[in-house]
């Protein structure tokens, strides 16, 4: 009965690659970390390869965004699948577009 009600109160919510964040907090569950240098924070996880979603999450690809290189970002087809303050732009070396920081 108590996980039922914590469940419903939004209490299990997972964080996604780009959801916006203060502190770790929010994204530690999903096994990513807030990038607060972001306007708004950043979930993501750390990747080495730019252009490669081998090291990244289902929907998200390397790349950088803000001061912060090789982050998992999410992919994106234009601006309506990303946050409101984030535009879907290229990703260098790719035909893959992902939600950055505007």
């Amino acid at each position: 009965m108590l996980l039922l009600l914590i469940t419903a109160c939004g209490g299990d919510e997972t964080a996604r690659i780009g959801d916006t964040c203060s502190t770790n907090d929010r994204c530690q569950a999903s096994g990513f970390a807030c990038e607060t240098s972001v306007p708004g924070g950043y979930c993501s996880s750390l990747c080495t390869m730019r252009g490669q979603q081998a090291e990244c999450p289902d929907e998200a690809v390397c790349d950088a965004i803000g001061n912060v290189t090789n982050v998992c970002v999410r992919i994106c087809e234009d601006s309506t699948d990303c946050r409101t303050d984030q535009n879907c732009n290229g990703v260098t070396g790719t035909s893959i577009k992902a939600c950055k920081p505007t």
